[in-house]
């Protein structure tokens, strides 16, 4: 709680995050019950790594197989998966949430479920700005997080917070994948373009500042170096970036020729993002991941428990899942107004035609996290910010009457792309109100 406060500079609510830290070590153990690794020193201890600015005390784990392991679990306790389908909208009666609507990627339907309580965990919001590279989808975090938890709520009527929190990465440039993490605390190093070493594990804290600054003094581009470090250290970090960490990454350094053994690997920014894992945006929750809807409830990167990361995800998860159990006992029968969800049919049909529309949805999509990028992330002035305002009235005016849609696909993509525009206009608002930042 101490750390994560310094690192919000002191923007945080902390029963949350103290929460998560208390039930951190019950639930390693029920993981490790699963058979999820979590690897031993020498000396028989959990292997600890020095992530924030004081105490070694996040646990190290190696486990490709995590979801594999977590999803059996679920379909064994009789839990129903529903596959490719997006949530769009919440259902709502007498203040209490009753349910959500979802639309299936691949064939357009609408899916009803009502229920006594929702959980959202969604993520964040990954496309936002655009990356470097130029793809649309090559995002630092999952592509399809487009901030679909963040909208619903707010349109439902939840509060959410540090929607202004805009924040990059320094990471592999062009594959925008995370390695900072598992080299620096194992002893790499980031260097400059003169051989200065600008982070190694003494400094890291996961802060990325002097990094900020080498580039902005014109240092870059920055690399790590993991060469003069033992054989089995690199082999170490090699493996758990290979399997439990992104195994795409595999190939993405093979296909550039570089070994970890004998070459520097090249750094860059990602695109901005909004996250409650990473950042401090987010659904706004208590320590029971209540929001202040009866019936909702939000955990992982949904919900706003700064720098929350993995553990966060779980232990909230499981908090949530207590929680909703405790709220569906009451017996009272749930009510749905089917003018809810008459309103999102009778919108989804007239967004699935071509009919007068002649914008592409890629192209609307590249325009509009373009000028995020120009108008909402940081540096911010209030000039910037209500431009944006602008520009949001126009693309929701071309989202409702001029976007085409020819698929079930393209239809999903033009609700993903409108939750963007949620998050965007909900970050320039806060970021007028918030002036400090």
């Amino acid at each position: 709680v101490e750390v994560n406060t310094t690192a919000c500079h002191g923007i945080l609510d902390a029963a949350p995050s103290y929460e998560m830290a208390r039930r951190s070590f019950d639930l390693l153990k029920k993981l490790e019950g699963w058979g999820v690794n979590f690897p031993l020193d020498k000396s028989g201890n959990y292997l600890t790594l020095q992530y924030h600015s004081k105490g070694a005390f996040l646990t190290g784990m190696d486990e490709p197989n995590l979801k594999v392991m977590m999803s059996r679990r679920a379909k064994d306790l009789g839990v129903i998966d529903i596959n490719r389908v997006m949530g769009i909208e919440l259902l709502k009666e007498e203040g209490r949430v009753t349910g959500a609507i979802g639309l299936n990627v691949r064939t357009g339907g609408l899916v009803v479920c009502q229920a006594k309580a929702v959980i959202l965990a969604s993520g964040g919001t990954a496309r936002f700005t655009l990356p470097n590279s130029g793809h649309l989808f090559g995002t630092f975090d999952f592509p399809g997080n487009t901030g679909d938890g963040y909208a619903m709520a707010y349109r439902a009527g939840a509060g959410v917070t540090g929607m202004e929190h805009t924040h990059r990465f320094i990471h592999v440039k062009d594959s925008n994948m995370p390695l900072m993490a598992v080299a620096i605390t194992r002893g790499a190093q980031v260097q400059d373009v003169l051989n200065n070493i600008v982070m190694d594990k003494n400094n890291y804290a996961n802060d990325e500042s002097p990094m900020d600054n080498a580039i902005e003094t014109g240092r870059g581009p920055l690399r790590v170096k993991l060469s003069h470090l033992k054989t089995e250290v690199i082999d170490e970090i090699q493996h758990l970036l290979f399997s439990t960490e992104r195994p795409v990454q595999e190939r993405f350094f093979k296909n550039r020729g570089i070994d970890f053994h004998k070459n520097d690997i090249e750094l860059g920014y990602t695109e901005c993002q909004l996250c409650g894992g990473h950042g401090t945006t987010g659904i706004v929750v208590n320590e029971k991941a209540e929001t202040d809807l009866p019936g909702l409830y939000a955990a992982g990167d949904t919900a706003c428990v700064p720098r929350q990361h993995l553990t966060g995800a779980l232990v909230f998860g499981e908090i949530a899942a207590e929680q909703a159990i405790k709220s569906i006992s009451f017996d009272s029968k749930i009510k749905m107004d089917d003018r809810q969800v008459q309103y999102i049919e009778k919108q989804r049909n007239e967004r699935f035609t071509k009919t007068g529309r002649d914008i592409n949805i890629r192209d609307l999509e590249y325009k509009m996290r373009r000028l995020i990028g120009d108008y909402v992330v940081s540096p911010k002035n209030e000039y910037k910010l209500r431009r944006w305002f602008e520009w949001s009235d126009q693309f929701y005016d071309e989202i409702e009457s001029q976007v085409v849609v020819n698929t079930p696909h393209e239809l999903a993509r033009l609700y993903e792309v409108e939750h963007i525009l949620t998050c965007a206009t909900l970050s320039a608002s806060a970021a007028l109100e918030r002036k400090e930042s």
